[in-house]
């Protein structure tokens, strides 16, 4: 196996170890060797082979684990989010790093918020309108739970339902506070589908609104997460006695 650096001598320890690990391999017993071979090929695939196991590097290893999970990444419905990230830098224009400390994980100092932008960005949110194409989920079952006449995506709740006052004022709040941010966004009055799939995108990225975005984000979810609990009907009746007394 190939080390990418300066190889061992045939004496030191660490070297007799891996010998003695490839031989209990190639007998076909337990090994970190085999654990080794059971991990690189699981990054194996038509698109992305894998050399064979002895004529791996560590820099080989790391670019293949980098391909599969690239390869994965685009290929889920549910990271939609993420396709063709470009991650922010201090300096510089923005570009692909596959794995890193995200930007948020670092520049968001309040944990819940850090945890509300991840659950987003890695589809872990109990939102109904993100499925694949092939899904068994009724058109009806996908429809925001707050306006009845889209589908329940991020970027919906985020930007496009006014079907709830909460949403709306902690949305307008957002926009005042990102247009003091270092790098104030231009906000369309709307929002077409791709357009805020494009925007939340884009703001989400970027490193100086990192920690408004997470606090946006966060305070949505909170009141999505409460309505979603309880049943639509009750949810409709406690919307329209909260919009009464707004207008009151």
């Amino acid at each position: 196996m190939a080390s990418g650096g300066p190889l061992l001598p045939t004496t030191h320890l660490a070297h007799l170890a891996l010998l003695v690990s490839e031989d209990l391999y190639n007998a076909h017993h337990s090994s970190w060797f085999a654990d080794l071979d059971l991990m690189v090929s699981s990054f194996s695939s038509p698109d992305t082979p894998v050399p064979a196991l002895q004529s791996l590097s560590f820099r080989s290893i790391k670019r293949a684990q980098h391909t599969a999970l690239d390869a994965k990444i685009q290929h889920s419905i549910s990271l939609y989010l993420l396709h063709s990230r470009l991650e922010p830098q201090k300096d510089g224009p923005a570009k692909h790093i596959t794995s890193c400390i995200r930007h948020y994980l670092t520049g968001v100092a309040i944990a819940d918020h850090r945890f509300a932008m991840t659950r987003i960005l890695l589809g872990a949110h109990n939102l109904h309108g993100v499925h694949s194409g092939n899904s068994q989920a009724s058109t009806e079952f996908q429809q925001c739970r707050m306006c009845h006449n889209h589908l329940e995506t991020p970027e919906h709740m985020l930007l496009q339902c006014n079907a709830d006052n909460d949403t709306t004022r902690i949305r307008d709040e957002f926009f005042s506070h990102l247009s003091q941010t270092t790098h104030p966004r231009f906000v369309p009055v709307s929002f077409t589908d791709n357009a805020a799939l494009f925007w939340l995108k884009a703001v989400m990225f970027e490193w100086a609104a990192a920690p408004v975005v997470a606090r946006w984000i966060y305070h949505t979810c909170r009141k999505w997460k409460a309505l979603s609990l309880l049943p639509s009907e009750v949810n409709a009746e406690i919307r329209q006695q909260h919009d009464d007394g707004d207008d009151g």
